[in-house]
């Protein structure tokens, strides 16, 4: 229906939107002429049109009278419904709004319609009177009723100029033209507008002068159109098929002769006529179709009349489910122990009243539909069962799939394959209760199978069976719901049996997580142990009467923990395709093979890889780029979105869907001119809160691998790239920041009001603050780079980071050693690598007096020049473009000092330096060169007291 709706409606606008116009022709002759021709074109397309419209209204009536009978019965069935039968007022509340919502959506806008049909109809009724005018005119018109209607037009003009004076005076504040009108109100067409000129809506003036205006030229139109049927009444032509004018072979020399008194020439006047009637002719149609389209309004206002008031209805009784789910609640089950027949009376006479059918009537809902409903379903699972073991045994040998996940496959396969099975009663069945179960066992299965799925992909072969156990119990419970809500179950029957079902079920759970739980996954450990929980606030709501509200709470966590095994097992799948697919096919392109070494070499360079990979440092955005999208980005927003989405799906098994869509709309922080948030604002926050941060990684990470693109060089020679990853940072969260704002419909005087009050306050407290982050922008933008060695009050270290408010540094023992910005940039340090990497050093040599100094320096020089084959990572340890010289430097108390003076890699230094003190030592022993130390010589005196 909505579609021939919508089809109607395109016709409409194409009848409406005939296009035609002439422009500016030589003259006035060659303008009728080509206006004629557009109007035949017009025409022609407009019967085409008008043929299609008129097929397709019959079929919209049909669907219109459809739509009414069926919302007759739906308002049978819920004025019939008792009170007591959660279930079925439940029902027949959400089928009742359903369908008035779904009317609405289909509504067409026929007001557009309308309006869009009288500028046409105004616009050809212009033009047929300008064509009439044109001299010689097309008829004599009689003296009098010239005069009467140019009278109306006057009062007409003089009304809108009344009313234009009016609606310019209240609206932009001028005085009234007329004084004397004042407080007699303004009488626009025959209606009375207010006493007072104040006092009348200045949008209520305009309203009436444009419904004047529009009246009058549709009544004019009516007229000519009125010519135009009795015309053609009045002819013998039973096909009543428009002609045009033909002109005549005698007339045709006029077009080239000159006109004369403004006349038009004979052939121009045939032409005239041609194009009136013609306009005549569309304008009759078009007046037609508005109103087919006025008639089509009618009906669908009196249609949406009464699906309004079954509509009311129905959301009256949604609000006593709602009271009777989440606040009334019922007696707690004592009471019912105390008062068991009574119970057991009320239940059995629902039953009865419910199931059985009369001896007259069968209904669909009741006696053999049941019971054939029962034996089908048992029906389809032993044949999707069958399929499925089946398929298995004869895959499973192929494939050699392991026999403890066999059962678990035919699970999975068996609901997949039920799922299929239960679409075709819900294709070709004409019975709403098949539909309805159908939907709900298919609904029930896909969890049982997302459940197993994910299982079977993260446990290992003795831990399946354990931890399916642990599981069991919430999807029997979860099945003994299902059952209750396609059987429509009265609420004195549930009373009875959900409470102590509820806790046998609890007390099944406990123990079998119990018993599992040293062998299964952690993460199943956690989630079973939280299912456990959920059972027990379920039964503890169940006994204290709120038996309702523990049903919803219990399918909420039951579709909750789909949702998480779904999410897991994403995970999972993840972190293997991590290992296998991203972190090997990086190795290979940097070549490194299997192949080439051992598989515990190997796996210890691969294990490496993934914990880089893990750090999301953007080094491999090329191969990452999908892995870092599902891990950062889609599972997070899921995860965030699963849990509106699991309260909307719980709410459905009372059909309260509409009643959630309230809940997560509605504002429950709404101050006036400053905030307004809702549940479902505050998701979407969440979700592009991971949005906006994988944006960020990835442009962070796209620069920076543009920016070292085909440069292997050394970590303290890359581009620095901080300051542009600072600003990139600073303008996605600005834009996460400024999408909040409008989010959450903070108002512009609210941002003023919020910022004036923090500039006073906080401006003095965040001054330090604003002065480092100010100088982290300074260093950033060429004085300091990560990865630089730097040399500040004595502390020597590799920059680590630079933020907005310090610098840290890593020490040459480990340690962090951070600076603030401002203290950084007021002190003078040295940068150790911002030229080349390498610092100058004196290494001291002693050697003792009466050593020969060259032969010394000719020694060392050739072996410390051992040095320069020696690197660090891809740069050598020695400046290769530097002399390693040996000078002379002092005169010591026991030596002849000398330096050994060379340029080393900084941040190599220790390491170097080390080295280069063991070649010295040991080029000074092989050469038998004494390497002095300071002595000192006892002289002991004796004095004659000793030798007595």
């Amino acid at each position: 229906m909505k579609k021939r709706l919508w089809s109607i409606f395109a016709i409409l606008f194409a009848i409406s939107a005939q296009v035609f116009a002439v422009l500016n022709e030589q003259n006035l002759d060659n303008t009728v002429s080509v206006l004629k021709a557009e109007l035949e074109k017009t025409y022609k397309e407009e019967t085409e049109m008008m043929a299609r419209y008129d097929s397709i209204n019959v079929q919209q009536h049909r669907e219109a009278l459809k739509t009414i009978q069926e919302s007759e019965k739906i308002a049978l069935m819920l004025y019939s419904q008792k009170q007591d039968y959660i279930f079925d007022m439940a029902y027949a509340c959400h089928e009742a709004t359903m369908q008035y919502h779904n009317f609405k959506k289909k509504r067409m806008p026929f007001d557009i319609s309308i309006k869009k049909l009288d500028n046409e109809i105004k616009r050809y009724t212009l033009l047929i009177e300008s064509l009439e005018s044109i001299s010689p005119r097309k008829k004599k018109f009689n003296i009098d009723s010239i005069r009467v209607a140019k009278m109306k037009e006057d009062s007409i003009k003089k009304a809108v100029e009344q009313a234009t004076a009016a609606y310019e005076a209240q609206k932009y504040g001028k005085q009234q033209i007329d004084s004397t009108t004042k407080g007699m109100g303004i009488n626009i067409f025959g209606k009375q507008l207010g006493g007072d000129t104040s006092a009348t809506s200045a949008e209520e003036i305009k309203k009436a002068m444009e419904a004047k205006q529009d009246s009058f030229m549709l009544e004019k139109a009516r007229e000519i159109a009125k010519e135009v049927t009795d015309s053609a009444n009045n002819t013998n032509n039973i096909n009543d098929t428009f002609r045009i004018p033909s002109i005549p072979k005698s007339a045709s020399r006029l077009f080239m002769t000159e006109l004369k008194d403004f006349r038009l020439s004979e052939a121009s006047q045939i032409e005239r006529d041609s194009c009136v009637a013609l306009s005549k002719k569309i304008l009759a149609n078009l007046i037609s179709v508005r109103d087919h389209i006025i008639k089509d309004k009618k009906l669908y206002e009196h249609v949406e009349s009464r699906l309004k008031n079954v509509n009311d209805y129905a959301l009256g009784r949604y609000e006593a489910i709602q009271q009777s789910i989440f606040t009334n609640g019922g007696n707690n089950y004592l009471s019912v122990i105390r008062n068991f027949s009574t119970y057991c009376s009320n239940a059995s006479h629902d039953i009865k009243d419910k199931y059985t059918s009369n001896d007259t009537e069968d209904s669909d809902w009741k006696g053999t539909t049941i019971i054939g409903l029962v034996l089908s379903v048992f029906g389809l699972i032993l044949l999707a069962a069958g399929i499925a073991i089946f398929f298995l045994k004869q895959y499973g040998k192929r494939k050699k799939l392991k026999s403890e996940f066999i059962p678990y496959y035919a699970i999975s396969l068996t609901c997949f394959l039920f799922t299929i099975l239960c679409t075709l009663p819900q294709i070709f069945a004409s019975q709403n209760f098949l539909t309805m179960a159908c939907s709900r066992l298919i609904e029930y299965v896909l969890l049982i199978a997302a459940i197993t799925l994910s299982l079977v992909y993260r446990t290992k072969g003795d831990q399946i069976k354990s931890a399916f156990s642990c599981y069991f119990p919430i999807l029997m419970m979860g099945l003994v719901i299902i059952i209750f809500r396609i059987l429509f179950v009265p609420n004195n029957l549930v009373v009875i049996l959900f409470p102590p079902m509820l806790i046998l079920f609890t007390i099944w759970g406990f123990r079998s997580v119990k018993k599992h739980h040293a062998n299964i996954p952690k993460y199943d450990e956690i989630y079973a142990w939280i299912s456990l929980t959920i059972m027990t606030v379920a039964c503890v709501m169940a006994w204290l009467g709120y038996a309702l509200l523990a049903v919803e709470v219990f399918i909420w966590w039951l579709v909750q923990l789909t949702c998480v095994q779904a999410l897991t097992f994403a995970s999972e799948y993840m972190k293997a395709f991590e290992k296998d697919k991203v972190a090997k096919h990086i190795l290979n392109k940097n070549g490194i093979l299997e192949s080439s070494m051992t598989k515990e070499e190997y796996n210890n360079i691969l294990n490496k890889k993934i914990i880089e990979l893990q750090n999301n440092q953007g080094d491999n955005i090329t191969y990452t780029w999908f892995l870092d999208l599902v891990t950062m980005c889609l599972i997070p927003v899921a995860a965030v979105l699963s849990f509106l989405l699991c309260i909307y799906i719980a709410t459905d098994i009372f059909d309260l869907t509409a009643m959630c869509k309230d809940i997560f709309f509605t504002n429950f922080l709404d101050i006036e001119d400053l905030c307004q948030l809702s549940l479902f604002k505050l998701v979407v926050v969440l979700e592009f809160y991971f949005i906006f941060r994988f944006i960020s990684y990835l442009f962070r990470s796209v620069y920076k691998h543009w920016k070292l693109k085909n440069k292997q060089v050394h970590e303290i020679e890359r581009s620095n790239i901080t300051l542009v990853n600072n600003l990139i940072s600073i303008v996605v969260w600005s834009i996460y920041f400024i999408f909040i704002l409008f989010l959450l419909q903070v108002p512009k005087s609210g941002i003023s009001i919020v910022t004036a009050g923090l500039a006073t306050g906080l401006g003095f407290a965040m001054r330090d603050m604003i002065n480092n982050f100010f100088y982290g922008i300074t260093l950033m933008t060429g004085r300091v780079r990560v990865g630089d060695f730097i040399e500040c009050d004595g502390v020597r270290g590799k920059v680590e980071s630079i933020t907005y408010q310090s610098t840290q540094l890593i020490t040459l023992d480990g340690c962090v050693v951070a600076f603030l910005n401002s203290t950084l940039f007021t002190k003078t340090f040295k940068n150790l690598t911002r030229n080349h990497g390498y610092e100058l050093v004196k290494l001291p040599v002693g050697v003792a007096y009466g050593t020969d100094v060259e032969k010394v320096r000719k020694i060392l020089e050739e072996k410390l020049s051992l040095l320069r084959s020696e690197k660090t990572g891809v740069k050598p340890n020695v400046d290769p473009s530097k002399q390693i010289s040996v000078h002379f430097n002092d005169f010591g108390d026991s030596s002849v000092n000398l330096y050994a003076v060379m340029w080393i890699l900084v941040e190599n230094k220790f390491v170097i330096v080390s080295r280069a003190k063991e070649l010295i030592y040991n080029a000074l022993n092989e050469n038998n060169i004494v390497i002095p130390f300071p002595q000192r010589d006892l002289h002991i005196i004796t004095t004659p007291s000793d030798n007595k």
